[in-house]
């Protein structure tokens, strides 16, 4: 159960997804994934000898077979397998390759530093209009939405901006400045996005609005809601935002209630069958895909 609230058997049992975490590894994983593969495939006639080259291995291999077995593919879960990794890769960082670890140095830097200039560029651009196909870009996906200049979050980020570039012109050249380049221009780039993005993600990623719409809806009389392929997320929501506890439609308790809510995509409802009334269907500011659909008995 997630909230107090209890989990059909659609929903506790996750069917198997084989291919998702090894799909996602590939850019999920840098840059500890490639580090850790060349020094198993260098050290792979010494693998059975070595502990901590055998340990990381093994854990690696184990776990990307039970979760792919176990439940669907999920980014949280898939930060199980950056433990090993991490553990692999931290021990071959001095024995890299000059010319790949110079590469990794080079392709951090420029994709960090793309990274950290388009949120200056995407920010100045909400405030002020200015690039207006930033400023048109920034609008169209976070709609309704009005930024405001705060002084606190903005000199945060601007001296942020210039540690990060003092520390990065003089780091010394060697193995480890890649990972530490790439390290903290990673971690720039998510400050950056929290002081600047938070408050639009908010109002995008945000099912408060939502929910506060969904539960107007329903009658204060009402004793319980059924639900139709609402996903773990959506229902902890409808709980945080609303103490509404959603009943598997399939189960005996919920084949009760006198209502029901769906979800779907834009463009496909789950079927809910006859004698329900559709009531209220919505969906969050900028999502053009899911869709929230709520109906009562008739």
């Amino acid at each position: 159960a997630i909230l107090g609230m209890p989990l059909d058997s659609g929903s506790a049992r996750r069917s198997a997804d084989l291919t998702y975490f090894v799909t996602v590894l590939p850019w999920y994983g840098l840059p500890a994934l490639p580090i850790a593969a060349w020094l198993w495939i260098k050290e792979r006639a010494r693998v059975r000898e070595r502990f901590e080259l055998a340990m990381p291995l093994v854990a690696f291999c184990v776990l990307l077979v039970v979760l792919s077995l176990l439940r669907k593919g999920n980014d949280a879960v898939a930060m199980v397998l950056l433990v090993p990794l991490a553990l692999a890769a931290s021990s071959a960082l001095d024995r890299l390759p000059r010319g790949f670890a110079s590469f990794m140095d080079w392709f951090g830097l420029v994709f960090f530093g793309s990274l950290v200039f388009l949120l200056w560029t995407l920010w100045a651009a909400a405030l002020t209009g200015i690039p207006r196909n930033f400023a048109r870009w920034a609008l169209r996906e976070a709609p309704g939405f009005e930024l405001k200049f705060m002084w606190f979050p903005f000199l945060i980020a601007l001296v942020l901006t210039l540690v990060w570039l003092y520390a990065v012109a003089r780091a010394h050249r060697n193995n480890r400045r890649a990972i530490v380049n790439w390290a903290s221009g990673l971690t720039m780039f998510w400050v950056l996005l929290n002081l600047f993005g938070l408050p639009a993600a908010d109002h995008v990623r945000s099912y408060r609005a939502v929910v506060a719409l969904a539960n107007s809806q329903i009658a204060p009389t009402a004793k319980c809601v059924a639900q139709i392929g609402v996903a773990d997320a959506q229902r902890a929501s409808l709980f945080y935002f609303a103490s509404l506890k959603l009943l598997p439609a399939t189960s005996a308790a919920g084949a009760e209630c006198d209502w029901l809510l769906t979800q779907g995509t834009k463009d496909r409802a789950p079927p809910v069958g006859s004698g329900w009334i559709a009531v209220w269907d919505g969906a969050r500011a900028g999502d053009n895909s899911e869709r929230l659909r709520l109906y009562r008995r008739g």
